[in-house]
């Protein structure tokens, strides 16, 4: 998938997000209620996630380059030939 793809998917998902909690926290305002509210909740909730999503997106990311170089020193060390397999001798008894 392409970098700006990602990049698009993310900055709808942000666009989204900020507008239905706008549409959310029009009809619900919960100050009046004694014990917890729902912001109480939804706030770390909302934290963890964004946590979760930000570690889960630097680890693909991170094991996207790794294959990428993988697929670079494998062209690299084919198109060399003392790398080849043939080359190698068997040993002497």
């Amino acid at each position: 998938m392409p970098n700006w793809a990602i990049a698009v998917a993310v900055a709808g998902a942000l666009v989204a997000g900020l507008a239905a909690n706008r549409w959310w926290a029009r009809g619900h305002d919960d100050s009046s209620e004694e014990g917890f509210g729902v912001k109480d909740i939804v706030g770390p909730v909302t934290t963890l996630a964004v946590i979760l999503l930000a570690f889960i997106m630097v680890e693909a990311l991170n094991s996207y380059a790794r294959a990428r170089e993988d697929r670079e020193r494998a062209k690299t060390s084919a198109a060399r030939p003392e790398h080849s397999t043939r080359s190698v001798r068997p040993l002497s008894d």
